[in-house]
């Protein structure tokens, strides 16, 4: 009885974080499971995992049917606002953290979106959208910034933000997404400014508000060697504000699931048109939360089986 008791527990807490179906004891034992249909397509789902190096010509093949990248972008971007908007319902302030590649392109999307929406957003960029290079994350910046211009949506912008300047938004953002670093990552150092605001985004989701406490000095705990054990003794602040990682949380190997220094801890991972191996890595879990899949694409089985 105690045995069923702590499997019954255990299995709906992995079915409550998103990671597994919930699954009765007979289907464990007998091999034949009951679930719901959202398990049911978690599971399919699943097993669409493919190599990063694949991806890029996976959305190659996806554009030369019809579908752009900039629509996979749109698409994209409006997916994280859609599951930010389910997990802070009512307009509150959201904090974008965008790269200058086309993961930050999904964050301007995204942005835009939840702008549109009425969400007053307030979007972190390393430099001016014209200055942007990578397409189509260039087109979408400055799609975003002339839209909001013109209807007056709560966007603003903050290019290369100074600590004190993101810390304020960190203290006021119900939720943020990581929109820096993509699944073309790789290595064991994330360079500056994005260092600096990875440290930011963990010191508040482990130490509370930012604005009370010295923000220079002392190298962050959280940047350190010890940042998993940190992060599980010092767990989730109780205000942090719900975090949102496009693709890949910045400083995960989307490949691998190994990760850097420093490195985005997510409550959610939303990953594009089909998973990646370093997503499903119990060592990335911690960096990961829950994984959530966007197809982004009807049929995606149709363009894996054009590549075999």
């Amino acid at each position: 009885m105690l045995a069923w008791a702590a499997t019954l527990a255990m299995r709906a807490w992995r079915a409550w974080r998103g990671r597994a179906p919930f699954i009765m004891l007979n289907g464990l034992i007998s091999d034949t499971r009951i679930m719901t249909e959202d398990g049911i397509k978690q599971i399919r789902e699943r097993t669409h995992v493919l190599d990063v190096g694949k991806v890029a010509e996976l959305e190659q093949r996806i554009a030369t049917c019809g579908t752009s990248l900039g629509a996979l972008m749109e698409r994209a971007g409006c997916a994280i606002a859609d599951q930010m908007r389910s997990w802070v319902p009512d307009p509150a302030p959201i904090l974008i953290l965008t790269g200058s590649g086309n993961n930050g392109g999904d964050g301007w999307v995204c942005g835009r979106a939840l702008a549109q929406a009425g969400w007053p957003v307030a979007l972190a960029c390393p430099r001016p959208p014209e200055q942007l290079s990578a397409e189509p994350a260039r087109t979408a910046a400055l799609e975003a910034v002339t839209a909001a211009e013109a209807h007056g949506w709560p966007l603003s912008v903050l290019v290369a933000p100074t600590p004190e300047e993101l810390s304020r938004e960190f203290d006021r953002a119900s939720g943020v997404v990581d929109a820096i670093l993509g699944t073309g990552f790789s290595g064991m150092q994330v360079r500056e400014p994005y260092a600096t605001w990875i440290q930011l985004a963990n010191r508040r989701r482990f130490r509370g508000k930012l604005t009370r406490k010295r923000i220079g000095g002392a190298r962050h705990p959280q940047a350190g060697k010890r940042t998993p054990a940190h992060a599980k003794a010092a767990g989730k602040a109780k205000d942090a504000p719900f975090t949102i990682a496009a693709d890949v949380p910045s400083g995960v190997s989307a490949q691998t699931g190994d990760a850097a220094l420093p490195r985005i801890y997510a409550d959610e991972t939303v990953t594009m048109i089909v998973y990646k191996p370093g997503l499903l890595a119990r060592k990335a879990a911690p960096m990961t939360g829950v994984v959530r899949l966007a197809p982004l694409v009807d049929d995606v089985e149709r363009y894996l089986d054009a590549m075999t």
